[in-house]
């Protein structure tokens, strides 16, 4: 998202003549630049850096951190106990979080894992069934429903 300036034409005729593919709109304050390709998004994001253009990129899908959730544990247990615990175990963990009831706040017993993706010598997260010197189950990561807060 390249944020809309007076010099806006001259950037995305530059881009327009290396990525003809590309789509750009105009949403708000910033103009949407989507790339055809994760390639192209990262050639993309270069050219603006090296421009010194005021932008913010969303990383692609393959940037992101896998989300699983952790079952089986009390609702008590630390999160760095856990982190630490999967860290040993060869595990790539990048953020560990306690999922909470939707309307009262309550921390419930289940745990949001991002592991990081493309690491080498890392352990699959799904592998792992002990967890705190408790036996543990892996869920997928389903959002809550509804608009997320602005």
């Amino acid at each position: 998202m390249l944020r809309y300036k007076t010099n806006y034409n001259l950037v995305l005729k530059e881009l327009n003549e290396k990525y003809p593919n590309s789509i750009n709109k105009l949403i708000g304050e910033y103009i949407r630049i989507t790339p055809i390709s994760e390639d192209q998004h990262r050639e993309i994001t270069a050219t603006l850096k090296m421009n010194g253009e005021e932008f913010y990129a969303i990383p692609p899908p393959s940037e992101r951190p896998y989300k699983v959730v952790l079952k089986g544990l009390p609702a008590s247990t630390d999160i760095d106990e856990i982190k630490n615990d999967l860290a040993n175990q060869g595990v790539a963990v990048s953020k560990v979080a306690q999922l909470t009831q939707r309307k009262s706040k309550f921390p419930l017993p289940m745990f949001l894992v991002e592991v990081r993706k493309n690491v080498p010598d890392s352990r699959d997260i799904l592998d792992v069934s002990n967890c705190c010197y408790m036996s543990i189950t892996w869920d997928s990561f389903r959002r809550r429903p509804g608009a997320t807060q602005c």
